[in-house]
């Protein structure tokens, strides 16, 4: 019974602009805590995505792939509506501000002796390149 599985995802641009409108198997988010796929049954677990890719995935097995700066998902009626700002000038002040964190945090690992203190610092260096990847 695929057909129960099917969920419907709305991706929406802050202008308005439908992205996506399919009845969809399943949708794959990726977000700052890992990727998270999606099926009609647990689809009210979304609530908030942060920078990231939405994979949708229809029945045929064919993928559509959107990167996203941040959005939010609110579910109605077994629907996922994704309304996403997706701007270049946005994704450039973030990727710039990501580069600049990125450098005081090594900056920072240079003075630490506390192998906790370095382990955190280590941690955010590691989330800031991570989220380089989606720029």
């Amino acid at each position: 019974m695929l057909e129960n599985k099917t969920i419907s995802l709305h991706i929406l641009f802050s202008d308005g602009q439908k992205i996506v409108k399919n009845d969809l198997f399943f949708v794959s988010l990726a977000t700052f805590d890992g990727e998270i796929s999606i099926l009609k049954d647990h689809s009210d677990l979304v609530t908030e995505l942060e920078v990231g890719k939405v994979i949708a995935t229809h029945h045929n097995n064919t993928k559509e792939i959107f990167l996203i700066y941040k959005a939010i998902a609110i579910v109605r009626d077994s629907k996922i509506v994704v309304t996403t700002e997706l701007c270049e000038e946005i994704q450039l002040q973030n990727k710039n501000q990501m580069l600049h964190n990125i450098e005081k945090y090594q900056e920072a690992l240079k003075l630490l002796k506390d192998k906790s203190d370095i382990n955190v610092i280590k941690n955010e260096i590691k989330k800031y390149t991570s989220m380089m990847k989606f720029f």
